[in-house]
Parts: C-alpha cells; sequence; structure tokens
C-alpha cells in the first residue's frame, strides 16, 4: 500500500475530528439550527472515521504500524473532549456576555415591574439583541424578580438562554420553572435554561 494513499485517508480523518471538535464549540459558543447540523455532521463523520479506522487496523493488522493507530486516538480524543469544551466555551462566552445581560436587568422598566406583573416581551434595543433575541420579566407576589433572556434557538423547537432571579432560585411556581426543563446554576442569581 502507497503512503500517499494513506496520508490522504490520515488527513481526512484528522479533519473529521477537528470538524467534529469545532462543531461542538461552536455550539457553545451559540446554539442555532447551523450549529445543531454542524454537530450532526460531525458526528457521522466522526463516527464513519473511527468505523474506518477499526476496519484498517481489523484487515491490516499484521503489516500495520503503530502510527496506523495514531487517526483512531485523535478521533477517540476528539470525542472525549468535545462536550468539556463545549461546556467551558459556553462559560467563557457567559462571561463576556455577562455585563449586557446584567444591563437588562438593570433597566428601569425592570426593576420597576409591581409584585404580581410580567412584561412579555421586553422591547429591546439594537445593541441588547446583539446578545439576546428575546427577553422577558416578571416579578411575583413575593417579590422576586425573575427576567428570561434567550440567546439560542434552533429546530424544532429548541430554545436556550438565561434567567435571572433576585432570590437566586427559581421557585416552583413561576413561569421560569414551568418553561424550562432543564435548569443549571451557572452563577449566583444566574440560571441557564434550555428546553
Amino acid at each position: 500500500m502507497s503512503s500517499n494513499p494513506v496520508r490522504r485517508r490520515h488527513a481526512v480523518i484528522f479533519a473529521l475530528a477537528a470538524f467534529y471538535l469545532l462543531a461542538h464549540v461552536a455550539l457553545g459558543i451559540r446554539l442555532s439550527g447551523w450549529t445543531q447540523l454542524a454537530v450532526a455532521a460531525g458526528t457521522i463523520g466522526g463516527v464513519g472515521a473511527i468505523l474506518a479506522c477499526l476496519v484498517v487496523l481489523a484487515l491490516d493488522w499484521r503489516r500495520a504500524h503503530w502510527k496506523a493507530a495514531i487517526p483512531l486516538l485523535a478521533c477517540l480524543a476528539a470525542a472525549t473532549v468535545a462536550s468539556p469544551m463545549a461546556v467551558a466555551t459556553r462559560a467563557l462566552v457567559f462571561a463576556l456576555e455577562l455585563p449586557a445581560y446584567e444591563s437588562i436587568v438593570g433597566r428601569p422598566d425592570v426593576q420597576g415591574l409591581r409584585p404580581g406583573s410580567s412584561v412579555s416581551p421586553l422591547p429591546l434595543s439594537d445593541a441588547e439583541q446583539w446578545h439576546v433575541w428575546y427577553a422577558r420579566a416578571q416579578r411575583t407576589q413575593d417579590g422576586t424578580l425573575y427576567v428570561e433572556l434567550l440567546n439560542g434557538s434552533a429546530f424544532p423547537v429548541k430554545h436556550a438562554g438565561y434567567v435571572y432571579t433576585s432570590s437566586g432560585k427559581i421557585a416552583e411556581d413561576t413561569d421560569a420553572w414551568e418553561n424550562w426543563p432543564v435548569k443549571i446554576a451557572v452563577r449566583d442569581h444566574w440560571v441557564r435554561v434550555h428546553d
């Protein structure tokens, strides 16, 4: 077997592993239909690359040199670190966008909500829409303020964002609790949500 087709095969496998990894990082930056498609394509390509590596190693195990396992190890490494990298990227993006989120929460029309009232949707300026595509605010009867900030959406009906809660937790009898099946505390008063 010539080294040129082997090198091309290895290059394709490394490219698929890199694409899988980058797609997960992109998904960590922003949930969208495109990033979901990229992760799906990367997953299909990554599984195909792993299977191809296993077939080559199984069929050519007598002649295979230890270097033949490097593409398989690259695929397995990409599969292992992709999700943690997406989580780390999402945390970094949240930290960078937190001042914009806090400025929305601190607006007079949000802070001035009376107990038992809500604003849905909150009007957003062009600058705010750079970070958030939808926002709503609710102040419960006990005075707790909830501000839902959506910054990601995809298909078919997948949304993601953050909920600010002045009490530090989301009470079970609120819209914010009912709207979001997945709630992950990310910082004091901030909860990452998605459906």
